[in-house]
């Protein structure tokens, strides 16, 4: 049985207090909780950045905490929104596209254009922004999965 995944920002490897790097924008398109996404000039949007790009930073929609949302209720276009932008060391759950079948821990992940990751190619054409954190089949649908940055 699978464990049902409730936040986007799960902590830091070393086990001190401290807290994710979150800010707020104005959502720009409707995004469910760990969707890769990028600051725009007017507020939040989901990114279309391609892992060839070389420039994105880890920043994810988090999980409305504020409204108790959860994982499932995506933010709506112009509400006021928060995205963790993570950082080296911590830990987080988000969407990664449909069809990647990771078959192993530390499987390094890349953006899908979409907001969502993929499974990175490793030859140094692709940014990895962060690695997997369990095995999993995304199959038909794009999935939630743990992974570390």
């Amino acid at each position: 049985m699978t464990a049902t995944k409730t936040l986007v920002w799960r902590g830091n490897a070393s086990g001190a207090e401290m807290q994710p790097n979150l800010f707020e924008g104005i959502a720009l398109n409707a995004m469910l909780p760990g969707t890769l996404v990028q600051p725009a000039a007017t507020g939040i949007s989901t990114t279309a950045v391609l892992a060839t790009a070389f420039n994105s930073k880890p920043i994810f929609a988090n999980r409305d905490v504020m409204r108790q949302r959860n994982m499932i209720d995506p933010w709506t276009i112009n509400g006021s929104m928060q995205a963790v932008e993570f950082r080296s060391g911590e830990f987080g759950c988000v969407y990664v596209a449909l069809g990647q079948n990771i078959t192993a821990r530390r499987v390094a992940l890349s953006s899908n254009g979409d907001g969502t990751l993929k499974i990175a190619a490793t030859d140094g054409t692709e940014q990895i922004l962060c690695y997997s954190d369990e095995i999993i089949n995304t199959g038909a649908g794009a999935a939630l999965v743990n992974v570390y940055f």
